[in-house]
């Protein structure tokens, strides 16, 4: 996210460098036995020498997963200089309490708006969706020339590569393109699978409209569509049900809701 022309290391009062422990060794409590962090396991922390942001690489469509580290485990992840530098250099745009990938959305979102690149998609964790994240989204979708959602999962199942672990996604499409319109997919059903790493098959139903960062939570149907018919005054139009052989369940459902009206251009849905 960040460039610089050198680091050193960040000294204290009496110029003797800082450390912090590594984020990563681990020795066991005398008590209670469980891992936690080891003391003696400290890194320098750097000082940045002149930082400023990051030149992405010419591209028309930017597709990325950027990592998974929330606002509490920057510091221990990426290290205090490095995690002051950023807040430093996108302090304008992002406040210090965004996850790590806001950082990335805006610099993406930024690059679009400019016309340097047509679209971007990103997985991220489904935070996005709260808040403090969510402002970053706004900043952008309510601009003077402003960016559109056209394609959103606010909440998706997710296996964690690196340790296996079930965690929960959002995935995010912008462009700027003015008629634009968005497709807010949410999930109704997840079922389990035979497969080794853990991952679901989901059965989604699709919404059509304008796509706004106000948080939709996660329901099933039935209650996403009376929560939209709440809002909207009128029944959202529900294209697509996905995957077709998953989704008995679901489309029973859906085949005692009442007709379905088209979704209003001015309509509020999110992800």
């Amino acid at each position: 996210m960040i460039e610089y022309d050198g680091t050193e290391p960040a000294l204290d009062d009496k110029g003797r460098p800082i450390t912090r422990w590594d984020g990563r060794t681990t020795k066991p409590h005398p008590v209670t036995g469980r891992e936690v962090p080891d003391e003696n396991a400290r890194v320098t922390v750097l000082r940045y020498i002149n930082p400023r942001k990051a030149e992405w690489p010419e591209a028309d469509f930017i597709v990325g997963n950027p990592p998974f580290v929330g606002t509490k485990r920057m510091r221990t992840v990426l290290g205090d200089g490095y995690v002051d530098v950023v807040r430093q250099v996108y302090s304008y745009a992002v406040e210090d309490n965004a996850d790590f990938v806001m950082y990335w959305w805006n610099h993406a979102a930024e690059l679009v708006r400019g016309g340097a690149s047509r679209r971007f998609g990103f997985i991220t964790t489904n935070s996005v969706t709260q808040s403090f994240n969510r402002r970053v989204l706004t900043r952008h979708l309510d601009a003077e020339c402003p960016l559109k959602l056209a394609w959103a999962i606010p909440d998706h199942p997710w296996v964690d590569a690196e340790d296996g672990a079930a965690v929960r996604v959002a995935m995010t499409v912008a462009v700027l393109e003015p008629n634009s319109k968005g497709r807010l997919l949410v999930v109704v059903n997840e079922f389990e699978q035979d497969s080794k790493d853990g991952s679901r098959a989901v059965s989604l139903v699709e919404l059509a409209g304008k796509v706004n960062a106000e948080p939709l939570p996660v329901l099933k149907t039935e209650r996403v569509v009376n929560r939209l018919q709440r809002t909207l005054g009128a029944t959202p139009a529900l294209r697509k049900i996905w995957p077709p052989d998953r989704a008995e369940e679901p489309r029973a459902r859906l085949n005692r809701l009442p007709n379905q009206a088209a979704m209003r251009e001015e309509a509020v849905t999110v992800p």
